[in-house]
């Protein structure tokens, strides 16, 4: 009997199938956290830009269009009158006027901590707390102005981001 030679050699082994498999699972055991993490932080970096941009634009509302009587601010009545492509339902606006000079203190909040060691390092000024020791420290200023005023728990988890601005009549 005579045995055909060119069918030897082609294909792979049984072992050379494995060492591939396993390099391939290596490798994705390697980028999948490197990849989680990745996502995580932008949805962090997402979520400050976000705080920053509220505060900001509600500072640049403030001076440039001034304040009303009552001590709100002129034209702004939601948070998409201050930034209209922020997700409501997990943000807040809340401000005040501090005193006769129209010294107003304002914090932006997210609902929600999970992300707070990250935003943390954007923002250095975010705090983590809850919802009613943030409104503890407001209660004795009225008005007081809320945007997005719907519920939240006492006791919900939330990062705030607290700033201060003047305005000039």
């Amino acid at each position: 009997m005579v045995q055909n030679t060119e069918d030897e050699g082609k294909g792979f082994s049984l072992v050379e199938l494995l060492i591939v498999l396993s390099i391939i699972a290596a490798l994705i055991a390697t980028i999948t956290p490197i990849a989680l993490n990745a996502a995580r932080k932008a949805k962090a970096t997402k979520i400050s830009s976000n705080i920053k941009l509220l505060a900001d634009s509600l500072e640049r509302i403030a001076l440039t269009d001034g304040v009303n009587a009552d001590g709100s601010i002129k034209g702004v009545v939601s948070l998409a009158s201050i930034a209209r492509d922020v997700a409501d339902s997990d943000y807040r606006v809340i401000y005040y006027n501090n005193d006769e000079v129209r010294t107003y203190r304002a914090y932006v909040v997210h609902r929600g901590v999970e992300l707070f060691e990250v935003i943390k390092e954007i923002l250095g000024d975010a705090s983590s707390t809850t919802w009613g020791t943030l409104k503890s420290q407001w209660a004795a200023f009225t008005p007081t102005y809320f945007l997005n005023n719907d519920t939240l728990g006492e006791s919900e988890k939330i990062i705030s981001y607290h700033f201060s601005f003047y305005v000039y009549e």
